[in-house]
């Protein structure tokens, strides 16, 4: 038997604690999610993912590799006729920049297809080949160049290579491009014939495609 000072609480006892209990405890304090407040990259897919949804790796490859090379790059002094805030962007604002660009090069280039093979009249007399029309014979030494398996035909290695290109014409003339032939050109028009002055050519369009991404506006 109990002892009698003991009071043994009843089950209404015990439900009326329960319920004060639960009405005056605090709910746990959760971690804020910064990245999900104040840290997320929102990007609108590159032009050549309309309709192709398939082709976001190449975006992803495409920013990451200008990314790497921003350094490289530096800012070349007719930047603000394609994006006049780019000197004050973010890393990765630069690397939006210069990857709208590059798509825009793609469509004039290839028409997004990294299939496309154009035979070069003489005297190049080589093939251009893939996204940004490259060839074999420029000896690349920063992507893979083997013409037995196609390398340049794969859409990932295409764009290191050209990415690699671009920034060492940038670097090499402190522009990204000028000239109206590749004999006379500097920056991007040395190789890409799109990027030369002249109506002949897409240098404007260009330059207009990128100057539309809002964080460009100046």
């Amino acid at each position: 038997m109990p002892n009698s000072s003991t009071i043994i609480p009843t089950l209404t006892d015990l439900l009326a604690i329960l319920s004060v209990s639960a009405c005056t405890m605090t709910a746990p304090t959760l971690p804020v999610l910064d990245h999900v407040a104040t840290n997320v990259a929102t990007t609108a897919p590159l032009d050549w993912e309309k309709g192709h949804p398939e082709r976001a790796d190449w975006s992803a490859g495409l920013r990451q590799t200008f990314a790497a090379h921003l350094d490289q790059i530096g800012t070349p002094a007719d930047i603000a006729a394609y994006c006049p805030a780019y000197p004050t962007l973010p890393p990765a604002g630069k690397a939006e920049a210069l990857s709208v660009m590059a798509v825009a090069i793609a469509r004039r280039e290839s028409g997004y297809d990294p299939t496309q093979v154009f035979h070069e009249p003489p005297p190049l007399g080589v093939d251009s080949i893939g996204l940004f029309q490259l060839s074999y014979e420029d000896g690349y030494s920063w992507c893979v160049l083997d013409k037995a398996h196609d390398s340049l035909k794969d859409p990932l290695n295409n764009i290191t290579c050209a990415v690699g290109e671009m920034s060492a014409l940038i670097h090499r003339d402190g522009v990204i491009a000028s000239g109206a032939s590749v004999s006379g050109g500097k920056g991007l028009s040395k190789y890409w014939s799109v990027m030369q002055d002249g109506s002949g050519h897409f240098k404007q369009e260009i330059q207009n495609r990128v100057m539309s991404l809002p964080s460009c506006a100046g």
